[in-house]
Formats: structure tokens, sequence, C-alpha cells
């Protein structure tokens, strides 16, 4: 987050890209999300119990975004 921050003065706040930012700070909330749920999960399920279920989860969040990518392509 301080990177951001720093960045974001180099640049100036005139320049601030909120689509940019709002990605940033929502990967660094789940990373952090992550850490705190594996942690209280490790306790009590084997590690690649975790992991197989982690990558599913977010293999199906994500699935999507494969099909935004045609909304958002130009035909020349």
């Amino acid at each position: 987050m301080t990177g951001m921050i720093i960045i974001s003065y180099e640049q100036g706040l005139g320049s601030l890209n909120l689509l940019g930012i709002i990605p940033g700070l929502l990967a660094g909330l789940s990373c952090a999300g992550f850490i705190i749920v594996s942690k209280a999960t490790v306790a009590n399920y084997p590690s690649a119990i975790i992991v197989s279920y982690s990558y599913l989860a977010f293999a199906l969040f994500l699935s999507p975004l494969l099909f935004t990518s045609m909304l958002f392509t130009t035909h020349a």
C-alpha cells in the first residue's frame, strides 16, 4: 500500500487511475484474507486439500473473466 501511495504522489494526484488502484487494493485484501483463513484451516485439514479447494474456488470466481474479453475487443 505504501508503494501505491508513493507512485501516486510521484505522478501527481491528477493522474490517479482508480481502475488501477482498486484492483491493487482488492488483491492485497484478498491475499491477507487468504492468509487469515488458511491459518485457521491448516489446524483442521491437510494442506493439499486446502490448496485444491482454494484453486477451485478462485478458478470458479475468475471464470467469468474469460468471456468478458470479447466485450472489450475492437474489430479493425
